[in-house]
């Protein structure tokens, strides 16, 4: 599993399958080598309660809330997979380029970077 950042500008609205406004993004992207969506599962995995998993092992909430929580933001989620390769979903968050209260510039932004993660699974409780 690969976590990236980065800075993504779309010039045009529309331009990205998310069909953002153009503007500065902040993208999240999270990348894995598993096997893959198909097309057909692909095409439901923001819907609300859906999941592939067996009745009590999943409720079909994590993507749908991520796609919420994006759209609410002013952002979009995109995702894209192949099967037998595996699967990446990107947040895209829309950059704000004004100084917080308090503070007298815009700090710099970092280069793009990559976290890999050496474990098969990972847990996140918040």
């Amino acid at each position: 599993m690969t976590l990236r950042t980065r800075n993504h500008r779309l010039a045009v609205q529309g331009q990205h399958s998310t069909a953002l406004p153009a503007g500065d993004y902040l993208c999240l992207s999270v990348t894995d080598t598993g096997t893959g969506i198909a097309p057909d599962i692909l095409a439901r995995v923001f819907e609300p309660f859906f999941t592939t998993k067996p009745v009590g092992q999943g409720t079909g909430l994590g993507l749908s809330m991520i796609y919420g929580f994006a759209q609410q933001s002013g952002g979009g989620v995109g995702i894209t997979s192949v099967v037998g390769q595996g699967t990446e979903v990107s947040i895209y968050l829309p950059r704000c380029h004004e100084a917080a209260a308090g503070q007298t510039g815009i700090a710099p932004v970092a280069e793009p970077s990559n976290i890999v993660a050496m474990a098969p699974h990972i847990a996140v409780h918040a």
